[in-house]
């Protein structure tokens, strides 16, 4: 009777429970709030307050889980302690880790597509002002290319190689769930970004439907977290050299490139007056480059307030990004803002809005500009140009650098249209304007655990404003083109409404079998236009662009054009 009594009370003593406190951290020894904290095998669980700090009722027998975004999940046995301090370590990419795919996301595990994932903290390390550039070697049979180094430049983006001879070969990017075929890679700060996944084959791209036919690119933006405010600032400053000069010929070897090549001129000009070509190999060569090229400065400024609580999370950013290209005359510079508010308004209703805005401006004359003589192209003047005038006679006097011709190149009558880079680039006045809002609200309720309707829509507004003025000193306006004095202003307002609707069913069957089926209904509404104005002949050059409306109408060409399209989609995936 004795023994049945003290084993009841020894029982009973090593099942009662008791509070267990403690503070989460990571690696660097900072505090990890909202971090969640569950008991192994029961519904009980709790998470960290803004301080990292918990507490929670357990028995000694407990196992406590561990698990935070980007950390690896940690399992520890409650046992005698009272107090139990937790550091987590970052999680390596693995089978569990969660990819975004269309509207939704799933376990890397459970797969079934191609789907790449960009390592976010070697994107942070990358000193590029857009997400296209950062994704250069970053993902398998992703291929990124520049037409040109031209500050502002948008990238080229290629998945799995073209599908298309003729069409255009861009995937369709979907950011913070609205999609889009030509988005704005410039209106986008890289630090805002959470998440890069890129859908690459069939089974992966089919939610999207045709539009996903070239690969689909998802970009999730950052979020606020439960905690303290958090106030966050981070700079850099670059210099861009071009690594080496074309190697162009000296004064002795042009002198004699040209003798070799017609004896008359280099006789009449070069070699008059008793100067021989040994005399040019002593004298100064004229490197256009030198003048032409420049170091380029890049400085980039973020700075952004996030925080929140177990309702509540919210997230402000801003971005200044300014650059100065190799080419002198050449730029970009981008004003940037985001703001991110998530609200619990219930246990069954949350919602939130995501709003940015970008202004944007790009400058300078495109090295690559496509023209019909590739003498007109502004490199070919650069490494074109020659380094020498004549030591004698009338061309000695030559300024080379001073005048948009060359006086030696007034006779040519081969199609050869070089002109002074340095004075065509610069009087040329090219700038390119771009101005993005793009805001994002959803509603999401859960009906159950396993049972969730989001509705969510969306607005973008891109506004692109070109102007160029090409005044008698350039390449463009001068005489070698027929046009004369050029301007165009054009504008070219694009935008899109977008609304999402879906209806979530998640389940976990014995542990073992994980359902998911997803059916929703899609709207979207896209509206663009285009209007320029084009003046040629332009008498009154030097009031520039304000002078387009004094120019004779049979010099003048005004385009205007609009279009409209609505795309409506049921969609629908079950996942086992």
């Amino acid at each position: 009777m004795l023994i049945a009594i003290f084993l009841t009370v020894t029982s009973t003593v090593f099942a009662q429970s008791k509070s267990i406190v403690g503070v989460v951290t990571d690696e660097t020894n900072q505090i990890v709030p909202g971090v969640s904290i569950s008991v192994k095998g029961t519904k009980t669980s709790t998470q960290t307050d803004g301080n990292g700090r918990f507490k929670i009722q357990v028995l000694s027998t407990d196992q406590l889980v561990f698990n935070y975004v980007g950390y690896a999940s940690q399992t520890i046995t409650v046992g005698n302690r009272t107090t139990l301090n937790v550091s987590l370590k970052s999680a390596v990419t693995g089978l569990s880790d969660v990819v975004v795919v269309g509207y939704g996301t799933t376990k890397r595990a459970d797969l079934t597509g191609a789907i790449g994932s960009v390592n976010m903290k070697d994107l942070e390390q990358a000193p590029v002002k857009s997400f296209d550039q950062a994704l250069a070697g970053r993902v398998a049979g992703v291929q990124v290319s520049t037409s040109d180094g031209q500050p502002g430049a948008t990238a080229n983006i290629v998945i799995r190689g073209a599908g298309s001879i003729s069409q255009d070969n861009s995937p369709l990017y979907v950011i913070d769930g609205f999609p889009s075929e030509n988005a704005n890679s410039n209106s986008i700060n890289p630090s805002d970004i959470e998440s890069i996944d890129v859908l690459k084959d069939a089974s992966a791209t089919a939610i999207y439907g045709a539009r996903g036919s070239n690969g689909v690119i998802l970009i999730t933006t950052k979020k606020g977290k439960p905690g303290k405010p958090q106030l966050t600032y981070n700079a850099y400053y670059g210099l861009q050299k071009a690594p080496e000069k074309i190697p162009v010929m000296d004064p002795y070897e042009y002198v004699k490139y040209l003798r070799d090549l017609d004896q008359a001129i280099a006789d009449s000009t070069y070699l008059k007056g008793g100067t021989t070509l040994n005399d040019y190999k002593n004298v100064q060569g004229l490197d256009m480059q030198d003048y032409v090229y420049q170091t380029g400065q890049n400085q980039n400024h973020d700075i952004a307030l996030r925080g929140g609580n177990d309702k509540t999370t919210y997230s402000i950013s801003g971005n200044f990004n300014d650059q100065k290209g190799i080419i002198i005359y050449s730029g970009f510079k981008r004003y940037q803002g985001r703001f991110v508010l998530d609200q619990q308004i219930n246990d069954k209703l949350k919602a939130g809005i995501n709003v940015n805005y970008a202004y944007s401006e790009s400058f300078g004359t495109p090295i690559s500009a496509t023209n019909f003589y590739a003498s007109s192209v502004l490199l070919y003047s650069v490494w074109g140009y020659r380094p020498t005038n004549a030591l004698s006679g009338k061309d000695a006097n030559s300024d080379l650098l001073g005048g948009l011709y060359d006086p030696a190149n007034e006779g040519n009558s081969a199609q050869d249209y070089r002109v002074n880079p340095l004075i065509s680039l610069s009087n040329q006045q090219t700038k390119y304007k771009t101005t993005n809002l793009a805001a994002n609200g959803y509603a999401e309720y859960a009906f159950t655990p396993k049972l969730k309707l989001r509705v969510a829509g969306g607005i973008n507004n891109n506004v692109n404003e070109t102007n160029i003025f090409n005044n008698s000193q350039t390449q463009s306006g001068s005489k070698w083109n027929s046009s004369g004095p050029n301007g165009t202003i054009a504008s070219s307002p694009v935008f899109n409404w977008l609304s999402d609707n879906t209806l979530t069913y998640k389940n976990t069957f014995n542990e073992d079998h994980n359902l998911t089926v997803l059916a929703g209904y899609s709207a979207q509404r896209n509206k663009s236009s285009f209007r320029s104005i084009y003046a040629t002949q332009v008498a009154n050059e030097s009031l520039g662009l304000d002078a387009l409306d004094l120019v004779p109408a049979a010099n003048t060409v005004i385009s205007v054009n609009s279009s409209r399209w609505t795309l409506m989609s049921f969609l629908g995936r079950l996942n086992y």
